[in-house]
């Protein structure tokens, strides 16, 4: 699209592949210390390191090109002052939630956020919901938000063949049909009114509930326990991601009960998989899923067994697999990366910044 593309090194190298896609990858100068036995001597030389590279990539971005424009992905101011900021936000869950957010970390996290806030020309959002909760919270004028809603590879979840499928069942041993619940179980994601609402459904006699995920907390071991859902609630920590897609395939519904979310991919996912979805009307999960899930109140428990047991009857199940799948056709990754460039040309439009187009990005960490 006429613009020059640099991407910080990624600590898994998995931005290598886009080399061969016109982007430039900029590698390290100095080498790792991954040698180093963690500590305060590892943790100072890596602060030092990760300034000197700073200002190694500065310098050279500041020769190479006219004009820089700097997009982070994850609250990181550009490494000179002279390049002009897009700032990508995912959420305001910590400004929504402060008491969940209280740690020393989670203080350094909001002040960042609070300097990217303060620093950036205008800033991504990916949803509506996020744009107006982001404005409210920073005083951002909305003119200065752009919406770029995500988006999803479809090829990458196409049927399985059988036979992979029934291996993953083996391996975990899902021998019953199942409702999948994705995304971790913070807080704001809600999980013991979907434990509670999965325990009163009629559902639990027939279906489990498939969990992927961090380890079990122990109040939640003791919740489960409360339940009778000991050994019905079963948890896959972290699974591959070919995994989670042939999980997405063999579950009979995806349940995702949110208080709050700045986008929601799991039931994109979800729904470009040809699975079911019942899902809160949390934050930004009603954009995403439109007409095509099952939604409920993430604050009532009989509102949530309602939407479980309606989710799996046949004839509403084939309803919401067909709306799914064309409503995850709605979000493809060229849409994303067309209004991105948008976003870029609103913020070199002007005289002053015509002259150059270039663009640093941040990889994810």
């Amino acid at each position: 699209m006429g613009c020059h593309v640099t991407l910080t090194p990624s600590p898994t190298g998995a931005l290598d592949s886009l080399r061969e896609q016109g982007a430039s990858v900029a590698k390290p100068v100095l080498p790792g210390g991954g040698w180093i036995p963690p500590g305060k001597t590892r943790k100072a030389l890596s602060k030092v390191k990760q300034g000197l590279e700073t200002y190694f990539l500065r310098r050279r971005l500041e020769r190479e090109q006219e004009l820089t424009l700097f997009q982070s992905f994850f609250y990181t101011l550009p490494p000179s002052p002279k390049f002009l900021l897009v700032g990508m936000i995912l959420d305001v869950i910590p400004e929504k939630f402060p008491d969940w957010y209280a740690t020393e970390n989670d203080r350094a996290l909001l002040a960042r956020r609070r300097a990217y806030a303060e620093r950036a020309q205008r800033f991504l959002a990916i949803s509506e919901c996020t744009k107006r909760d982001f404005s409210e919270a920073y005083n951002i004028p909305p003119s200065r938000i752009d919406v770029v809603p995500l988006g999803i590879n479809l090829e990458a979840y196409l049927p399985r063949p059988a036979a992979d499928l029934e291996v993953v069942r083996r391996q975990h041993g899902l021998d019953r049909p199942f409702f999948l619940q994705v995304g971790g179980r913070q807080k704001h994601k809600n999980f013991p009114l979907l434990a509670r609402a999965f325990a009163q459904s009629a559902v639990a006699k027939e279906f489990d509930l498939v969990c992927v995920g961090e380890r079990w907390e122990p109040e939640e071991v003791v919740l489960l326990a409360e339940l009778g859902l000991s050994q019905r609630v079963k948890l896959l920590r972290r699974p591959e991601e070919e995994t989670l897609r042939c999980l997405y395939q063999c579950a009979s519904a995806l349940a995702y009960p949110s208080l709050y979310e700045g986008f929601g991919l799991p039931p994109l996912e979800a729904m470009a998989s040809g699975l079911p979805v019942a899902a809160s009307r949390g934050g930004s999960i009603p954009e995403v899923v439109g007409s095509a899930a099952r939604l409920f109140d993430p604050t009532s428990t009989e509102d949530a067994t309602r939407a479980l047991e309606a989710v799996v009857q046949p004839q509403t199940a084939s309803a919401l697999r067909a709306a799914g799948l064309a409503r995850a056709a709605e979000f493809s990754w060229d849409r994303v990366a067309e209004q991105t460039w948008g976003v870029y040309r609103k913020l070199v439009s002007t005289p002053a910044r015509s002259s150059g187009q270039a663009a640093f990005l941040e990889s994810p960490r």
